[in-house]
């Protein structure tokens, strides 16, 4: 199984995803290759229209059907063959334009698709994972953040809809804030603490050593950081 991850593919370009993509030309493509045609075209079967008749006489006479023919006629009969020949080879090079402007547009859409084409099988898992974590991290971070800006402890309610009116008023979307997510993240790292329904978050320098405990339990054979103070 190969996994593909696309991004900020156009709409457009979707369709070169799946089989049986049908190429659709632009008018300046549509007359580059119809004028020729009808200028090249055009004048071949007209001259052919005169020698046609004769062509099919002198093919009866072969195959038995007609008496006799002219000299003149078999002449005009070799010169019709020969403007078949010349219209056969006519249509042909058009054709042969035509494929070669489709897979020009087809190699437009290819590239466009492969440069979009940012990770491979386990590389999407990874970024799946990564993309997964950044968002509860982001919880958590607003969860801690207004309840130590708050200037008096707020309630989960409270702490939901100020984030909810803050993330409306900077990015202009309506979301449902996981508030009980966020403050499960906060109590399970010992940063969150209760009284009744009133929420306090720890300050910044106590909440890093308790982050620095929890890491040093992850891995406890690096060599701790130091921590670094800050002031919300």
């Amino acid at each position: 199984m190969l996994i593909k991850y696309f991004h900020n593919i156009a709409t457009t370009d979707l369709i070169a995803l799946y089989p049986n993509v049908r190429v659709v030309m632009s008018m300046f493509d549509k007359l580059a290759l119809g004028l020729p045609a009808l200028a090249g075209g055009v004048p071949i079967a007209l001259s052919l229209t005169s020698t046609l008749t004769v062509l099919f006489l002198v093919i009866g006479f072969y195959l038995g059907v007609v008496g006799a023919v002219k000299d003149d006629e078999v002449k005009k009969a070799f010169a019709a063959m020969t403007g078949l020949a010349a219209l056969g080879g006519f249509v042909v090079r058009q054709w042969m334009n035509y494929q070669r402007r489709s897979l020009k547009y087809q190699k437009v859409l290819t590239d466009n698709i492969y440069f979009h084409n940012i990770n491979n099988n386990a590389g999407i898992f990874d970024a799946v994972i990564g993309a997964a974590e950044d968002q509860e991290c982001k919880e958590a971070f607003l969860a801690y953040y207004f309840l130590r800006i708050a200037p008096a402890p707020l309630t989960q309610a409270e702490l939901d809809r100020r984030i909810e009116q803050w993330l409306q008023t900077a990015f202009g979307v309506e979301t449902d804030f996981a508030v009980a997510d966020a403050l499960a993240k906060l109590e399970r790292f010992s940063l969150l603490k209760r009284e009744g329904e009133r929420l306090h978050a720890l300050a910044p320098d106590e909440a890093l050593a308790h982050l620095s405990r929890a890491w040093s339990k992850l891995l406890p054979c690096q060599v701790r950081s130091p921590i670094v103070t800050a002031q919300i």
